[in-house]
């Protein structure tokens, strides 16, 4: 049994400024810190044995100041970086419609595309997918907390709740919030989604 608690980073400047971020970075700010400083109390409570993060630095930023209080090293995995938008990174909608970029028309429209210089979504679900086993193999009845990306997040619930690649991104994963998914011997539980404030005790006892 592993309870898979994911955190969003915190709100980034270009997450301010509605931009793609993908594999490219931008600082938090201080709003951003804020958010994630609002589940300090919460994360230090469930005490997790490990605490993971991607290796972009918006959201190692975001574990450190989860681990510090708890003087846990983060363990940076670059399985849990975003999925990379390729020529879309740095830019906004408003601009990108304004390029008329063929690929962008497409992905507003609903259809999964990849970007130039992109990363497809098959290379991220593989990621997850192999990330979600070693947690299996290694963490099984243990704690842990998972600092990573919005897109990673999504498909997480993908992969772990048997859902289409269309219906993972119907959720809506904002900077700063914690989505947990219980994963039992025989079935999984999406426990909480986009959560701002999280109950004291994160997770149940088990399936509920």
């Amino acid at each position: 049994m592993i309870h898979f608690v994911l955190i969003r980073h915190g709100q980034t400047q270009w997450n301010k400024q509605k931009r793609f971020q993908g594999s490219a970075d931008s600082p938090l700010t201080q709003t951003g810190k804020n958010q994630i400083k609002r589940f300090v109390k919460a994360v230090s409570a469930y005490r997790p044995h490990q605490i993971f993060s991607s290796t972009l630095n918006r959201s190692k930023d975001s574990a450190n100041l989860l681990a510090k209080p708890l003087r846990i090293k983060v363990t940076e995995d670059k399985r849990l970086d975003e999925l990379s938008f390729g020529v879309w990174e740095g830019l906004t909608a408003d601009e990108l419609m304004a390029k008329k970029d063929p690929a962008y028309a497409k992905w507003y429209k609903g259809q999964l595309v990849t970007p130039k210089g992109g990363e497809t979504i098959i290379s991220l679900q593989r990621r997850i997918e192999s990330f979600i086993r070693h947690c299996r193999r290694k963490y099984n009845n243990k704690r842990i907390v998972i600092v990573t990306h919005g897109g990673c997040i999504r498909m997480f619930l993908k992969v772990l709740l048997g859902l289409s690649s269309k219906q993972m991104f119907y959720f809506r994963i904002d900077p700063g919030t914690m989505t947990v998914i219980g994963d039992y011997q025989k079935i999984r539980q999406l426990i909480q989604i986009n959560s701002v404030n999280p109950p004291k005790g994160l997770v149940p006892g088990g399936c509920v």
